[in-house]
Order: structure tokens, then C-alpha cells, then sequence
């Protein structure tokens, strides 16, 4: 009977921490300070830094909507970006979901000395993975196509990005991310806080 009980434990035990670890959540907020390399095509590269709230919701079994904002200063330069968008999940494995998004986009670009502005909006387009390894650690890749011609021109971009969950709600988030745009090539490394619901 004892042994019955013991074994019962166990399972029990176990399909909590697989219903724990089954899904990456699409439902949190998360804030962050990023630090960027900006590579023009002419002239010296740009380094900045600067912070980026993002959140997430998701709002029906495969759908959820995101919406973000970052901004970076360096070298006279200031660079800020938001955005809004659509995404669709789908679980491919009992711990990792497939994910396909578009979003609007609006990036502006200033040179302080010059009094040079430029500002424009697209859209953009990605998809990706994302995987709990275990119930603290998940793991995300995708690619990505941006097209906001007025600002750093169209071009492809990857991603990758770690997150350890210190419990159901809080977690810490590193990422790093790379763009090949048309007038710019553009790195940008990221540490955050996450707070998932």
C-alpha cells in the first residue's frame, strides 16, 4: 500500500512539473536596458544604450497581441522604436511552441548636431521558437523581415534570447538579436525583467 501511495506521489509529482514546464506563457510585461551597434553603410559606426518595455497577451488558444517600445542614445545619436502586433502559437512538442507574427512598426532616427531627423513606419514579419527546457529554463530563435524604408531600409534579422524563470512570475531575460538592413547593419544585445500572468 505504502509502495502504491509512493507511486502515486511520483506521477502526481511529475505531471505537475510537465503541466509547469509544458508551455512558454504569451501573457507577461518586461522591461529591459539594451545596448546597440549601428553600422551605416557610410560613415563611423554608433554605439548606444537605452531601456524597452514590452508586453504580450494572449487573448484566445493560439492568438496573442504584443506591443513594444525601445529607446537608445550614443554619440549625439538618439534611436527609438515602437511597435504593435499580431501573433499565432501553436504547440509542436509538449514543451515548445511554433510562432508566426506581423506587426506595424515605427522607428525614428536624430542627429543632434545636425538637427537631422528621420522618421518613418512599416511592417514587419517573423517566426520562430520558443521551448522550456525545464521549468526554469526557456530558450527562443526566430527570423525576422522588416520593411521601413525611410529609416534604415528594408532587410532580414535573427534572434535569440534565454529566460530563467526564478518562479511562476518572475523571470530574468537575456536576448541578443542582429539586422541586415539596406543602410545599416544593426546589433543589439538586451537583459531584462519579466513578469509573466
Amino acid at each position: 500500500m505504502n509502495k502504491k501511495l509512493a507511486l502515486a506521489a511520483l506521477l502526481a509529482a511529475g505531471t505537475a512539473f510537465s503541466a509547469q514546464a509544458a508551455e512558454p506563457s504569451y501573457s507577461y510585461v518586461q522591461a529591459g536596458y539594451n545596448w546597440a551597434g549601428v553600422s551605416p553603410d557610410i560613415g563611423s559606426d554608433v554605439d548606444l544604450n537605452g531601456w524597452n518595455l514590452d508586453g504580450s497577451l494572449e487573448f484566445a488558444e493560439h492568438f496573442y497581441g504584443f506591443v513594444g517600445y525601445q529607446d537608445s542614445d550614443g554619440d549625439d545619436w538618439n534611436a527609438s522604436t515602437w511597435n504593435l502586433g499580431l501573433g499565432y502559437k501553436i504547440n509542436v512538442a509538449d514543451n515548445t511552441s511554433w510562432f508566426l507574427q506581423t506587426k506595424y512598426i515605427d522607428e525614428t532616427l536624430e542627429y543632434g548636431p545636425a538637427s537631422f531627423k528621420e522618421s518613418d513606419s512599416g511592417f514587419g514579419i517573423g517566426t520562430g521558437v520558443r521551448s522550456m527546457l525545464n521549468d526554469q529554463f526557456e530558450l527562443q530563435g526566430g527570423i525576422n523581415y522588416t520593411s521601413v524604408n525611410g529609416v534604415y531600409g528594408d532587410g532580414f534579422g535573427i534572434g535569440v534570447s534565454g529566460i530563467y524563470h526564478i518562479n511562476e512570475t518572475w523571470g530574468l531575460n537575456l536576448g541578443y538579436a542582429y539586422d541586415w538592413r539596406q543602410d545599416f547593419n544593426i546589433s543589439d544585445i538586451n537583459f531584462g525583467v519579466r513578469a509573466s500572468f
